[in-house]
């Protein structure tokens, strides 16, 4: 069996934005949920990181507290102090059992300098054909 190491990106650039926690966090969930349109087999059972935990939760339950999420997810200074003139970070993941078909989507934006996004896809060592998976370790 052979692995291919391979992720695609779709990566851009945001101008600089000043934004609300909430406004950026309702911006966040639409694209969310217009990436699940296009199609719900790909981008299902989004998961919202929540910082500084690193842990995450279901799209559903950060819906009503994405402001709150957002709100901590702050760019910071060196000792650890908020600084919102930066901008914030959201990022959701998908996490399928084909690792192959594994998804993020990050955002660094809301701050006076420019920021960006990125959408990925794919998984480092995945095997390359379908008949040569072998999902059980998985």
């Amino acid at each position: 069996m052979s692995k291919l190491a391979f992720r695609y990106n779709i990566r851009s650039e945001l101008p600089p934005n000043p934004e609300s926690p909430a406004a950026l966090g309702a911006r966040f969930v639409s694209t969310l949920d217009t990436l699940t349109g296009i199609d719900p087999s790909a981008f299902h059972n989004w998961e919202i990181m929540t910082y500084p935990a690193a842990a995450s939760v279901s799209l559903e339950a950060a819906r009503p507290r994405m402001t709150s999420i957002i709100e901590k997810a702050v760019y910071r200074s060196d000792l650890r102090e908020p600084l919102p003139e930066y901008g914030y970070k959201a990022s959701a993941l998908v996490i399928d059992r084909d690792k192959s078909r594994n998804i993020s989507f990050d955002i660094n934006a809301g701050g006076k300098s420019k920021g960006d996004t990125a959408l990925q896809t794919g998984e480092w060592n995945v095997f390359s054909a379908p008949g040569d998976r072998d999902l059980s370790a998985v």
